[in-house]
């Protein structure tokens, strides 16, 4: 699968990157989930970490901040809409991959 340009050439795509673009592309958005598959929100952060690529990484820093928020949440209201939150972050890292045409195959 082969996702939008951007700046980054895709012969610079680590394989991080890629990992976790394809994880980002395969989550779950708003509305969608329910259950969170924690090893692979986990894995979207530590690779987006990794990627080299200053967008992912950025929006990999916020998946890590949402995950984070999301497992403090009380139960109810606030459980939600931290959940909310966490796929809204995983959707900005596919985001992310998509505006630095990461290719996740």
């Amino acid at each position: 699968m082969t996702l939008a340009p951007s700046a980054a050439p895709a012969s610079s795509t680590t394989a991080e990157a890629v990992a976790a673009c394809k994880l980002a592309a395969e989550a779950p958005r708003t509305g969608e989930a329910v259950d969170i598959d924690e090893q692979a929100v986990k894995a979207t952060i530590e690779n987006a970490g990794k990627s080299g690529i200053e967008s992912v990484e950025q929006a990999g820093t916020q998946l890590q901040v949402r995950y984070s928020a999301w497992l403090r949440a009380e139960i109810g209201d606030e459980s939600a809409n931290a959940l909310d939150d966490l796929l809204d972050a995983v959707g900005r890292v596919n985001s992310a991959c998509i505006e630095a045409a990461v290719t996740a195959s």
